[in-house]
């Protein structure tokens, strides 16, 4: 019974120490949320995101090699806006940002980065690509620092706007739109998965539609105009 005990003892601490320390989570998730715990970064990026935690907290960081690589928060308690800053000189794969409330430093929750060495960095994307229209060809551009995508006519006057978001308003790629039964679907890519709601005014909602333009495929998943 005793030697029982003490194999499945030791059975529980090496699964406590395996998890613990490849998945960024905690008995105390709910301390904490973050609406995401895995992001791609690339080297010198700052990202904006949204984080909520019960009460206040402290918080530090796990395998980063730059000095420039930290987190701009005020570890206060409620929901505010923290900026993630990946050094550009960082040589870490994965970068780990742990927090923990101030009266318990064993309870712990937090997020990993991935980083993209500017090597490994996606092709350029796109200022602007062609879009099949009901009344001819158009053009959907990107503006206001990739956060803003603004559709144009064959003329080249703007018709609508949108952009996406999740916490916070999403910087995206441009992609081939998709056209399915003679819609047009636009489609963009962007870093977080949580991104999957479209802000657009009615008006330009209206106009979309009128010019045959049904959602935005966001990551691949076709949402519809709200």
């Amino acid at each position: 019974m005793r030697r029982r005990f003490f194999v499945m003892s030791l059975v529980c601490m090496l699964m406590v120490m395996m998890f613990g320390m490849t998945a960024m989570a905690s008995s105390n998730t709910w301390y904490f949320d973050f609406g995401a715990q895995n992001f791609e970064m690339k080297q010198g990026e700052d990202l904006p995101l949204w984080m909520h935690a019960e009460g206040n907290y402290r918080w530090f960081i796990r395998e980063q090699t730059s000095k420039d690589t930290w987190l701009e928060c005020t570890c206060q308690g409620g929901t505010d806006e923290v900026i993630v800053h990946i050094g550009a000189d960082e040589q870490a794969e994965v970068v780990y940002f742990v927090f923990y409330p101030v009266d318990n430093d064993t309870d712990w929750d937090g997020f990993q980065v991935t980083v993209r060495k500017s090597a490994e960095g996606l092709a350029a994307a796109p200022a602007s690509v062609p879009v099949p229209l009901a009344s001819g060809a158009g053009t959907l551009s990107s503006e206001m620092d990739s956060k803003v995508a603004l559709l144009r006519d064959s003329a080249g006057t703007p018709l609508a706007a949108f952009a996406i978001a999740s916490y916070v308003q999403e910087k995206f790629t441009l992609q081939e739109p998709v056209v399915l039964g003679g819609r047009t679907w636009l489609n963009v890519k962007t870093l977080h998965e949580s991104a999957k709601n479209i802000q657009i005014s009615p008006a330009d909602k209206a106009r979309m539609t009128a010019a045959g333009v049904d959602g935005v495929y966001i990551n691949g998943v076709p949402v519809a105009w709200p």
